[in-house]
């Protein structure tokens, strides 16, 4: 079976017991394991902040982990207020993110299904706006079919769903009736990424996390694949960057020819 490279913590990885030594996990070890991509836990709401967020932000970045932040959505508050007090708690790391962030949706707090999709549907847009890409959703569908509204809109978001088969080594796909079905089609279910693993796996501290369990996921394809839909270098290839638009006008045609050069770039506007 292949390994999983991809995992998502938060403070309960760690060992937090002030006044006395607090126990980070050990992002060497991650590395070590095959981890390429760590989703960490940021913010919820407009009221928690995860008190490892920065360190492990930082500690995985500086071992080559690609670190995604995501904050868990609660239905109960504003998305403005939800998404300000994320981007607060960020601070400079916003300009470090390699990938779009995720929103974790797995929370009902006495709320309708009209309600709750309303709430998600806004901290996206505005995820998206801030970012100028599309967020990622981390749900199940135990939470996500009762109490979201079906729509066509879902499936161009990339999905990470969370199941947990009973077998740690089941190498099928994921079972159509665990996607949630706005990410099946044609019958098969087209998740981007698959939480197979989480707290009974007891790999934790094999990973390097104080906790017994951890949450090990897949991608639905390959590293270079992965690459080419987020736009990294896990595989060890660089995407090539997109051609600039060829300019309209002739002033824009000279501008963009100046900025060229000063780039020492050999881009062809013919």
């Amino acid at each position: 079976m292949i390994e999983p490279w991809i995992v998502d913590v938060s403070r309960y990885q760690a060992i937090i017991d002030p006044p006395r030594e607090t126990k980070h996990i050990n992002w060497q070890t991650m590395k070590d394991k095959g981890i390429k991509v760590a989703g960490i836990r940021c913010t919820g709401g407009n009221y928690y902040r995860d008190s490892e967020f920065h360190y492990n932000f930082e500690e995985a970045y500086k071992v080559g982990i690609i670190p995604i932040p995501y904050l868990f959505n609660t239905p109960e508050n504003k998305p403005e207020e939800q998404i300000s007090y994320f981007y607060k708690y960020l601070g400079d790391k916003a300009s470090e993110l390699c990938m779009p962030p995720v929103l974790d949706c797995e929370l009902v707090r006495n709320k309708n299904p009209q309600a709750i999709t309303a709430n998600i549907e806004k901290c996206l847009k505005l995820l998206e706006d801030k970012e100028g890409r599309v967020p990622i959703i981390y749900t199940a569908a135990w939470f996500w079919n009762p109490n979201v509204l079906r729509s066509s809109k879902w499936i161009k978001y990339p999905s990470w769903i969370a199941w947990y088969p009973d077998d740690l080594n089941y190498a099928g796909a994921l079972p159509t009736r665990y996607c949630p079905p706005d990410w099946v089609v044609a019958g098969v279910s087209k998740q981007t990424i698959w939480q197979k693993w989480a707290d009974s796996c007891g790999k934790g501290k094999e990973y390097g996390a104080w906790s017994s369990g951890l949450d090990l996921s897949w991608y639905n394809g390959t590293p270079a694949q992965f690459d080419a839909q987020f736009g990294t270098s896990i595989s060890g290839t660089t995407p090539e960057p997109p051609l600039p638009p060829t300019p309209s006008t002739i002033e824009q045609r000279v501008t963009s020819i100046e900025n060229a050069i000063k780039k020492n770039t050999d881009w062809d506007l013919s």
